[in-house]
Order: C-alpha cells, then structure tokens, then sequence
C-alpha cells in the first residue's frame, strides 16, 4: 500500500491542476505545454511503475499495466479538463503522456 500513496498525491495534484481555469506557470520561463506534459507523465509514470510492480497480482506485466493506466489517466484527465471553463482538451496531449510513459518504461527496463 505505501507504494500507491504517490500515484495518489500526484494523480490528485493533475487533477486539481486541471480543473483551473488559470493554472500557474509551474516554471520560472515559459515552457511548451508538451514539456510539462512529458515531464509530469514520466514522473507520474515512475511511480505507477514501481506500485504495479510491488502489488503481487501485478507484478508480472507491471509495464503493461503501467502504460494502460497512464492512457487511461491521460484521457480521463483531458475529459475533466474539458469541463473546466478556460481550458480545453486535446488528443496530442494523451499522445504525449502516453509517449511519457513509454520512454520511463523503456528506460527503467534499461536500467534494471
């Protein structure tokens, strides 16, 4: 269970990002909005990763079932993001947490 208590706090914090009509600039210069996506999703990614590969019913495709959540949350994520007035959703966006995801994947694969 502790393992999950990240993909928590940080799955909440995209959330309550996301349903801000004016988001702050999380950076001190302005950075391309598929910059921040990649960066979020990778961390976020990280941390999925090592709960699935810690959960015993998981643990075996724990990539497989990284990379369908990160999608899953990506979507959902620009789906409530549509809703909030001021922002607006978008498929490249899904697209590049996906790709997020899959590049932690295959770097973490690399390195253990």
């Amino acid at each position: 269970m502790k393992y999950w208590v990240p993909v928590y706090i940080i799955g909440f914090t995209i959330f309550y990002f996301s349903s801000l009509s004016n988001p702050p600039e999380p950076f001190i210069l302005k950075t391309p909005d598929y910059i921040k996506h990649f960066f979020e999703y990778a961390l976020f990614s990280f941390f999925v990763l090592r709960a699935f590969k810690n959960t015993d019913i998981f643990k075996k495709n724990f990539g497989l079932f990284t990379f369908a959540f990160i999608i899953l949350f990506g979507i959902s994520d620009e789906i409530f993001q549509s809703f909030t007035s001021g922002r607006s959703s978008s498929l490249f966006d899904v697209g590049i947490d996906s790709f997020a995801s899959l590049f932690l994947i295959y770097i973490k694969s690399l390195i253990f």
